[in-house]
């Protein structure tokens, strides 16, 4: 399959930042996957990332990969990683800080219902949530005086 003239443009500029917003079916993954193609053309220290929002299409887009690569293509396996937005931000996590854990969902809500009960807090769940938000998205908090 080959690349539409506005797609073209996309991979010649793969070497710098780029927004691509486009319709369902028009051919993201096929651009993107020609994009990390030239990214590693551009150097062999170079590896590729590529997330997306479902285990499906990461998945499909691993094996659209292994396909090109099959056709090949001028891309190493090793050097493309396709996966949700969630693991990788998970694998980034665990490669960060070995050994720690992070304490989301389930295990988040029993940990802030179990503080709001032996706390002298006064706000509801979702004002200590908005409390943990705020300062969780700060580099470096300061703690409350």
């Amino acid at each position: 399959m080959s690349l539409t003239e506005e797609q073209q443009g996309v991979v010649r500029c793969a070497d710098g930042f780029n927004l691509v917003c486009a319709l369902p079916g028009s051919g993201k993954t096929h651009t993107s996957i020609s994009v990390a193609e030239k990214i590693l053309e551009l150097s062999d220290r170079y590896s590729v990332g590529m997330v997306t929002f479902t285990k499906a299409s990461a998945m499909e887009m691993t094996q659209r990969v292994k396909d090109r690569i099959g056709g090949g293509i001028s891309m190493p396996e090793d050097k493309v990683k396709c996966s949700t937005f969630h693991s990788f931000v998970l694998e980034q996590w665990r490669n960060y800080k070995p050994g720690f854990v992070l304490i989301i969902g389930t295990k988040q809500s029993n940990i802030i219902n179990r503080a709001l009960n032996n706390s002298k807090f006064e706000g509801s769940y979702e004002d200590a949530c908005q409390v943990l938000d705020f300062y969780g998205q700060q580099l470096y908090p300061q703690p409350v005086a």
